[in-house]
């Protein structure tokens, strides 16, 4: 079940439907989503994780040292750190729902569609077709 909410997620978080489909406009539907994808993670995980625990791996490490530079660095490291750490859960979440090749190649997949549905959305608004209302602002 994390698996299909790290890809719910990942199509929510591409195409931004809350900021173009009408009826969802202005609705702040990605909380919600981490809010149960975190739930689905710590009580219900499909597999275990092939890494028990966090920073096992050297990106996870890599990740925490950038996530620090960042913040350290930063004019006001509070403003900062409230605006990346979504990024650093969103790294997180993904991880630990991505703990197969199968399921690696399948979310590349599904990364792959949502970058083209994007890239095909910018592609009509030349030829005047505009779903998502960006000519009018």
């Amino acid at each position: 079940m994390e698996f299909v909410l790290a890809i719910f997620f990942l199509l929510f978080y591409y195409l931004r439907p809350q900021d173009w489909v009408v009826g969802l406009e202005g609705a702040n539907l990605i909380k919600p989503i981490m809010a149960i994808w975190a739930g689905i993670l710590l009580t219900a995980r499909s597999r275990p994780s092939p890494l028990h625990g966090w920073m096992r791996t050297p990106h996870d490490w890599v990740i925490l040292v950038y996530y620090t530079y960042v913040v350290v660095t930063a004019p006001d490291p509070k403003v900062v750190l409230t605006g990346f750490l979504p990024l650093v859960v969103f790294y997180a979440f993904t991880v630990q729902s991505v703990n197969t090749w199968e399921r690696l190649l399948s979310y590349l997949k599904w990364w792959n569609l949502a970058l083209a549905l994007v890239a095909l959305l910018a592609v009509l608004s030349l030829f005047g077709i505009d779903p998502t209302g960006a000519k009018e602002a």
